[in-house]
């Protein structure tokens, strides 16, 4: 999906005559907004008709319901030194923590920044943090594309939550089971994380059993 967005990205700016290089392809249900980088070696943007539209950076599209399709190597150090240098300004939007998530779910770190770019930067998921609807996300299971995530509230008074989601976190959090005490949610945690992992290894073993009753005999 991401290789489909990049390609239609690609024939955009050589239809509009564009030379510079692909920062990064950012999209919606409706729309495609490309980012290029520049003489100056900072990222500007333009939409699925070719006009620039230099409003908004990274963290305001991602604020606005747009998704990460495609993302060089170089606009990620770009936006990790951003992040660094500006941390006690951005560390508390959602848009940097969804930008972090992307990160942790595709391999973006200091070791593949270093090994990619030989570029020594700080780590800035020292700042990450996942929260929804108040509750701090404080442990995780993922098995294939589906995961299941234990949450954590302390405002008027302790509270727990397990939800179903996807690694991406993309469609949101869903079936949520609450609890007062720790104990019970990590239960209920460890339960459904087990139950996510019966059904990934059941469908496995069907992909196989079909497999085989599809050799030649």
């Amino acid at each position: 999906m991401a290789d489909n967005y990049y390609l239609k990205a690609k024939a955009l700016i050589l239809e509009e005559g564009i030379t510079n290089d692909i920062a990064s392809v950012l999209v919606n249900k409706n729309d495609m907004i490309t980012g290029l980088v520049n003489d100056y070696d900072s990222t500007i943007y333009i939409d699925s008709k070719g006009n620039e539209v230099n409003d908004m950076n990274l963290f305001d599209y991602l604020e606005n319901g747009y998704f990460i399709a495609f993302m060089s190597i170089d606009e990620h150090v770009r936006n990790w030194k951003s992040i660094e240098h500006h941390s006690s300004f951005l560390k508390n939007r959602d848009s940097v923590y969804s930008y972090m998530l992307y990160c942790k779910n595709n391999g973006i770190n200091t070791d593949t920044i270093f090994n990619m770019t030989g570029e020594k930067i700080n780590d800035i998921m020292k700042y990450y943090k996942e929260f929804n609807a108040g509750f701090e996300i404080i442990a995780e299971n993922s098995c294939g594309n589906e995961t299941v995530v234990l949450g954590r509230k302390n405002i008027t008074r302790v509270e727990y939550v397990t939800w179903k989601t996807v690694p991406s976190r993309i469609g949101g959090y869903t079936l949520g089971h609450y609890f007062r005490d720790y104990n019970s949610a990590f239960k209920d945690f460890r339960k459904r994380s087990l139950d996510l992992m019966d059904k990934h290894l059941d469908a496995i073993d069907s992909i196989k059993s079909y497999e085989i009753k599809r050799l030649p005999r």
